[in-house]
């Protein structure tokens, strides 16, 4: 709700805000984007291009709305779908949800925020390191449709883990893609954090990503993009606890 007041409030950002200086969205406010109501039932085959084999977990989204039948987990820990756990594991996700990617200034993040539903929702507990890693595939089917894919992960202390967070494209028109993750590290946590986008020629891509790091902990961010109109990914590091090391590594 607080976020929905938000979008009412502010403004889409133009050359003129200091921050936007290089990045001109003016062909983006000139069409009409709105989310899919369903999601296209797509055959195995379609996805297999996108897999990643030695996945220990599969997360897949059409269109922004989540898609079980194409997705798994066997990496024994929390990788599911954030609208179907957040009961069982509200206190875990409410903590963090909504905290660390704030939406009061930022009109891409409330407008993720006001659609807030699927999305995913990582939990790597206590001293467990894992060897493969947990690959979010979202994928765009509908020309003109707006999708908001949300992350949540959180990595207790001691806890490492690779996220491969993947955005693909199944047709050529304009969509709309706008992301939103927040990572939230524990003392001595570790989490590599893979990010392909990969969007069609027409597409618009918005992304933000707020991390927070607790003491000795260690962030590692690769970020790829090769496809879109526009695209845009802001990385927002939290480095406030002692010990703590972020590295950053990007392509475009």
């Amino acid at each position: 709700a607080d976020a929905v007041d938000r979008v009412g409030a502010l403004t889409v950002p133009t050359t003129r805000d200091e921050d936007w200086r290089f990045t001109d969205i003016s062909p983006l406010t000139k069409l009409s984007f709105q989310p899919a109501q369903t999601a296209a039932a797509l055959a195995p085959a379609a996805i297999e291009p996108w897999t990643v084999a030695e996945a220990a977990a599969r997360l897949v989204f059409v269109d922004g709305i989540f898609a079980p039948e194409h997705s798994f987990n066997r990496a024994g820990i929390m990788v599911e779908n954030l609208a179907a756990c957040v009961t069982a594991h509200g206190a875990a996700a409410q903590a963090q949800l909504g905290r660390l990617a704030a939406f009061e200034r930022n009109a891409f993040t409330a407008l993720n925020t006001a659609f807030l539903h699927d999305g995913a929702l990582i939990v790597a507990p206590r001293d467990r390191a894992l060897a493969a890693p947990i690959h979010l595939l979202f994928i765009a089917t509908c020309k003109h449709a707006a999708s908001y894919p949300r992350c949540l992960v959180i990595a207790e202390p001691g806890a490492e883990l690779t996220l491969i967070e993947d955005h693909v494209a199944l047709q050529d028109e304009a969509y709309f893609t706008n992301a939103v993750t927040e990572i939230a590290l524990a003392a001595n946590a570790q989490v590599h954090h893979v990010r392909v986008q990969r969007d069609s020629a027409a597409a618009f891509h918005f992304a933000n990503c707020a991390v927070s790091l607790a003491q000795s902990s260690r962030y590692h961010s690769v970020s790829v993009a090769l496809g879109a109109r526009i695209s845009r990914f802001n990385l927002n590091v939290a480095l406030t606890a002692p010990g703590a090391e972020c590295s950053i590594d990007g392509m475009a």
